[in-house]
């Protein structure tokens, strides 16, 4: 958690979006080039079939990853004009400014794991939190793992914490 603050009250969310988008599709190609490696990982921690864990936990991985970075630049604030009843001559503007809260936790658990912490990792990195990840005591590994390529990826230390088992 500390090093997760310390990300956050630094170099994270301090990042433009499209420094965060880039971050992100980078952890998307290293996810795509070393398929193999995870999608065993994945099947040997869970039990299940190689060609499913290539399917669904790497490459649906990949695309949620990617869409993910795309939105990291669509985040937008609005600005509406207001209506307020006691004060109808009045012309009020009401704002909301995006900007990244904190620390996000992901729980993550035993079935499809992989997949999982990226539907909650993916979207917390594009909008600047940082996240401690927890995945199951049953697989870890590949949160590990996935932990790994992050910083490969260019994602600062800290950013994505995996509590390791």
């Amino acid at each position: 958690m500390i090093a997760a603050r310390k990300a956050f009250d630094g170099v994270w969310a301090r990042k433009r979006p499209h420094e965060r988008e880039a971050c992100l599709l980078r952890l998307a190609d290293l996810l795509l080039k070393n398929s193999r490696e995870i999608s065993e990982i994945a099947s040997i921690e869970s039990g299940r079939l190689l060609s499913n864990t290539r399917g669904i936990d790497v490459e649906h991985s990949v695309l949620v990853l990617r869409y993910m970075a795309e939105m990291a630049t669509k985040i937008k604030s609005t600005t509406l004009p207001l209506s307020i009843p006691y004060m109808p001559q009045g012309e009020f503007d009401g704002y909301t400014y995006r900007e990244p809260i904190g620390v996000v936790a992901a729980i993550v658990a035993w079935n499809v794991a992989l997949g999982i912490a990226i539907w909650k990792i993916a979207p917390a990195l594009a909008a600047g939190c940082t996240v401690v990840l927890k995945p199951s005591p049953q697989t870890p590994l590949t949160a590990l793992r996935l932990a790994e390529l992050a910083v490969e990826a260019g994602i600062p230390e800290g950013v994505l914490n995996c509590l390791d088992w």
